[in-house]
């Protein structure tokens, strides 16, 4: 719970230094954006529903996850995403076991593209899934992880 908190302290503190600068965004409009239903849901699914609606994801071999297949300490756990689909908006991950299953969401100018390189948490041994959003709609990808120690208490 403090690293949700740290994070939004952030996000404020950036949206606060934003709006002084430019003199028109506001505080209340950059927490707008702020997914908090999708990092409030109890499953993948009901995440993605709240990050995409509608959409539905189709399964994808174009994104590569490398991660281990066994994790010793589920606190720690290093995570490579990249993928040959074009105009990349969003990438999320999800750990279907964790108690916020949204681990990750990075957004994406039209500049930057993945890869992406993370250090995780996983409660248990589970699904690693990434979604990806472009124009096109959203994909996904799924791994399985052993995890020897959870690392979400």
């Amino acid at each position: 719970m403090k690293r949700r908190q740290l994070l939004k302290s952030g996000v404020a503190l950036g949206a606060m230094w934003l709006g002084v600068r430019s003199g028109v965004l506001r505080l209340r409009e950059a927490m707008a954006a702020w997914p908090r239903q999708a990092f409030e849901g109890d499953s993948v699914s009901a995440a993605l529903q709240a990050l995409y609606g509608s959409q539905h994801t189709r399964g994808s071999d174009e994104i590569g996850i490398d991660i281990p297949d066994l994790a010793e300490n589920g606190a720690v756990v290093p995570i490579k995403i990249n993928t040959t689909i074009t105009g990349v908006e969003e990438l999320c991950i999800f750990g279907d076991k964790n108690p916020v299953p949204l681990i990750a969401r990075f957004v994406f100018s039209t500049r930057a593209a993945p890869p992406v390189s993370t250090r995780i948490k996983l409660a248990d041994s589970s699904n690693v899934v990434v979604a990806v959003k472009t124009a096109a709609g959203v994909f996904r990808r799924e791994r399985w992880i052993e995890v020897s120690e959870g690392g979400c208490g």
